[in-house]
């Protein structure tokens, strides 16, 4: 019976550390997809006029 157990127990561990080993590979694509999205968020920033209603005021 302790041996079906021991069994039992490893085979869920084993479960753990894979769900683990998934989180850590989805929290690094999140992460890379979110550093991704503010490159780009700074790249447009950088596009748009400081002021846009400054020039639209003086033509």
């Amino acid at each position: 019976m302790s041996l079906s157990v021991v069994k039992l127990v490893n085979e869920y561990a084993g479960r753990f550390d894979e769900l683990e080993d998934r989180v850590r590979e989805m929290r690094r694509d999140l992460k890379e997809r979110i550093d991704g999205l503010i490159r780009d968020l700074e790249y447009e920033a950088k596009e748009v006029p400081r002021e846009p209603w400054k020039s639209a005021c003086s033509a």
